[in-house]
């Protein structure tokens, strides 16, 4: 393919969340939305809310939200859903700053050279469903981990009203990528991710090409492979590579 931009998710391509995290910000919502219900209650409802709202995302391609997630565990606890905009509002307030405080971690300690390389050669997206932590956010602890600097668009989410594999989100990202690459072609774009559905089949459905990412052969390794490849094509002209990927 002829590969002129470069597509990312976030969680578990980039960032993996800090263990510490989720337990903290269980404990907050907990205490702020349903103190009466047992701790060990309210983090299995949340969960389960959690799962719930990632599939309804897939299956419908609207994103669903932290105000989402926490009227469907209020419902799965049999509570009366009080929570208007402004307690949402409050309680994303108090994950932001619990975000902060314990931040995620990068998936390699050398993913920012990495990034920062091809980059170099390519201009780079994130594109990601934002769950319970928006798109502010997340661009927050992306800089504290040092890997927000080399890309050029940010599509989340819940900024764009879409959720992965809605061709919509990715349509988001190519609309900002060819403000830096006029007349950039989907098949021209690779997206990597550790979602089959989300990530793979969303963006080949998408018409962009896209490449697995896991444990055994994560982001690092991947943006490597992109980069011996790029270096074999030289600095001029289009940049023709082999993905070991799936396409259209």
């Amino acid at each position: 393919m002829i590969l002129r931009a470069a597509s990312f998710d976030i969680w578990l391509t980039l960032l993996r969340s800090n263990p510490e995290f989720k337990a903290a910000r269980n404990r907050m919502l907990h205490h702020q939305t349903a103190p009466d219900v047992a701790p060990e209650a309210f983090a299995h409802a949340l969960r389960a809310a959690d799962v719930q709202a990632d599939r309804l995302s897939e299956r419908t391609g609207v994103d669903q939200d932290l105000g989402d997630r926490l009227h469907a565990a209020l419902r799965l606890l049999g509570k009366n859903d009080t929570l208007g905009a402004d307690d949402v509002a409050t309680l994303r307030a108090g994950q932001h700053a619990l975000a902060v405080e314990l931040p995620p971690v990068a998936l390699g300690a050398d993913l920012a050279e990495h990034l920062t390389a091809l980059a170099a050669h390519v201009p780079l997206a994130i594109t990601s469903n934002t769950g319970m932590i928006p798109g502010a956010t997340m661009r927050v602890v992306l800089e504290s981990a040092g890997l927000l600097a080399p890309f050029a668009v940010h599509t989340f989410s819940d900024e764009v009203g879409a959720a992965k594999p809605d061709p919509r989100i990715f349509g988001a990202t190519l609309d900002g990528l060819r403000d830096v690459v006029p007349g950039l072609r989907p098949c021209e774009v690779v997206h990597l991710g550790d979602n089959p559905v989300a990530d793979v089949t969303g963006a080949v459905d998408a018409g962009m090409a896209a490449m697995l990412v896991d444990a055994e052969r994560p982001a690092t390794a991947v943006v490597a492979e992109l980069l011996t490849a790029l270096a074999a094509t030289g600095t001029e002209g289009d940049h023709f590579v082999a993905v070991a990927g799936r396409q259209r």
